[in-house]
């Protein structure tokens, strides 16, 4: 189909849609040249379970889900650009032999069953060249098995819609922060999802690391979580409570007082969620070894923080405490125009779909 000359001049509607375990976000934009507004934005809550480890479970569910979602939010979709929940995907910088271009979609279909326990044929992949010289390519490669991601685009079908690109939260985040001219130097982005937290290192021009761990929102929500509570209820309990490490007291010291009065308890839950995070630091810094080691001289400068499980008061500055590094908070909006007012907490979630509109944005101005 032809290139509508005209699009530079009218604008081009994106609707970006980020699938997580806890919530399903939308952006809907307006794009014009490297100018992006936000006309409406939302976020509809799933049922626990309805999305597992990236796989939907229930099609149907999540569909209508989608459907509330656009209807609450006054959202009538453009051009659909989303991404499937973590779990499921696999993003790896690969070296290959220095090939042929038309040559290069072939040799990665190696690299595919390294990854994925399935023929290549069976899996949906894209990839970039982020170095070459005579002898090697440095690639970028993005894998998912097929069938997951037909499920995905099923969503969509199922509310008279059809999806137009698909994206990888990482690479989401990392194309928000280059728009906001706020990866000039190399940075570790650290996405707390619901179910799996997300360690990325790069730069504007880099790719370094990509590594998911299963500490995550919902290792939160367990803690809180007993026979006779909900998971729903649970989450909420987690929600009202903030994080203070500094007041954890030895498990020892703890008395009768203490346990009639309810502090016993609410200490147990700052002990046990002291320990996790501490556990979550030891992932994220074995990860900023690992860089380190192979790029001796590009120090990290700052750590960004995203994500519905980043929200938990004080986890934060525990985490730039512990790392010693600059802990900026992503603001999805940054750099972007908005029409109306968000929900308040909406910002903490919305990176990833914003970061999808700032993907299709930089692709088309380049």
């Amino acid at each position: 189909m032809p290139r509508n000359p005209l699009k530079k001049l009218t604008g081009v509607k994106y609707t970006a849609v980020d699938f997580g375990h806890h919530s399903l976000k939308a952006v809907h934009c307006k794009a014009r040249g490297d100018s992006v507004k936000v006309l409406k934005s939302g976020l509809e809550t799933i049922p626990h379970g309805a999305i597992h480890n990236g796989q939907i479970d229930d099609i149907s569910v999540v569909s209508n889900k989608l459907e509330d979602l656009f209807n609450e939010a006054g959202i009538k979709p453009g051009l659909i650009i989303f991404s499937p929940a973590a779990g499921q995907e696999f993003v790896r910088r690969v070296q290959v032999p220095a090939m042929p271009y038309n040559e290069l979609e072939e040799a990665l279909h190696w690299e595919v069953q390294e990854y994925l326990n399935l023929p290549p044929e069976r899996v949906a992949s894209d990839f970039l060249i982020l170095e070459e010289d005579e002898e090697n390519f440095e690639v970028l490669l993005a894998l998912m098995p097929q069938h997951i991601l037909d499920d995905y685009r099923e969503v969509f079908e199922r509310i008279g819609y059809r999806a137009r690109v698909a994206n990888m939260q990482e690479l989401g985040l990392i194309s928000l922060l280059n728009y906001q001219n706020n990866l000039d130097d190399n940075s570790a982005i650290i996405n707390i999802g619901a179910n799996k937290t997300r360690i990325l290192i790069a730069s504007s021009d880099e790719f370094y690391l990509s590594r998911s761990v299963d500490i995550a929102g919902n290792s939160y929500t367990r803690i809180f979580k007993d026979e006779e509570m909900s998971w729903q209820e649970a989450d909420e309990a987690k929600k009202r409570t903030d994080f203070t490490p500094e007041k954890v007291e030895d498990e020892e010291e703890t008395d009768f007082e203490m346990v009639v009065s309810g502090f016993a308890e609410e200490n147990n839950h700052q002990t046990r969620m002291k320990k996790l995070t501490d556990e979550l630091l030891v992932e994220i810094n074995r990860s900023m070894e690992y860089y380190r080691e192979r790029n001796p001289n590009k120090d990290l400068e700052k750590l960004y923080i995203t994500g519905g499980g980043s929200r938990l008061y004080g986890l934060k500055d525990y985490i730039a405490e512990n790392l010693g590094l600059e802990t900026v908070n992503i603001n999805p909006y940054d750099s972007f125009n908005v029409k109306n007012s968000t929900s308040p907490g909406e910002e903490g979630r919305m990176a990833v779909a914003s970061g999808l509109v700032a993907s299709e944005v930089i692709h088309n101005e380049n």
